[in-house]
């Protein structure tokens, strides 16, 4: 769904697919050829020959969640920097942090049932940054995680996602990275490039994926 009203848009390229039960939502929906959705709530539809509304379509009332997307607070030590080298393994205590690095093929563990704060979040490629249950990562500044790399709760995928606060206007999810979280980023766009896969939930100012990302929902009771 897109919250706001008049500008909102929510636009599907070509071949996307949205499960039975699901509904698309917003102000201006727009479909490409050969997608299929379910149930759509909008006041203008647009949609190719081939595009199909397998459901309902109803108009739109917005917005659609009041308030929208709210972070709590928090606050970073900006002179407690932790970077993890390339291809090394840190087991890294709850509490506020200043920048983290996770290099490229490296593993960072994070405490369950725990808290974290950091000023940004680089993750390198093939990386992994993981707990053993729910833990939440706060994040002042931008986040982004390369190629390949996992920020999960193993061993299971989609089992129970992190919960993963950003303040800044960046969240990028990079080619086949797997996150499970349920993602606060209200001033943050949110880009998930080519075979991301998402589990959990999410709100952000915006959202643009690649092709072939998965979006899968998560119950986080």
């Amino acid at each position: 769904g897109v919250n706001e009203a008049v500008t909102g848009r929510l636009r599907f390229g070509k071949r996307a697919f949205m499960t039975d039960g699901t509904t698309a939502a917003a102000e201006e929906v727009r479909m490409g050829d050969e997608t299929s959705v379910y149930d759509v709530l909008a006041t203008t539809l647009f949609r190719g020959l081939t595009a199909e509304v397998r459901g309902s379509l109803d108009l739109v009332s917005l917005p659609l969640r009041v308030p929208f997307c709210q972070l709590p607070a928090f606050s970073c030590s900006s002179g407690s920097p932790v970077t993890v080298a390339d291809y090394g393994t840190t087991l890294l205590a709850p509490g506020s942090y200043g920048s983290l690095v996770v290099g490229d093929g490296a593993t960072l563990q994070l405490d369950p049932n725990a808290s974290y704060t950091f000023c940004r979040v680089r993750i390198g490629r093939s990386s992994l940054v993981q707990s053993s249950d729910r833990t939440t990562i706060n994040v002042v500044g931008d986040f982004s995680m390369g190629a390949g790399s996992n920020l999960w709760t193993p061993s299971i995928v989609n089992d129970l996602p992190l919960i993963l606060n950003v303040g800044g206007t960046k969240v990028r999810i990079s080619q086949a990275a797997i996150v499970e979280a349920a993602i606060t980023a209200p001033s943050a766009k949110l880009k998930i490039q080519r075979e991301g896969e998402l589990y959990g939930c999410f709100c952000t100012n915006m959202l643009v994926t690649d092709k072939q990302v998965l979006l899968e929902c998560v119950d986080t009771t």
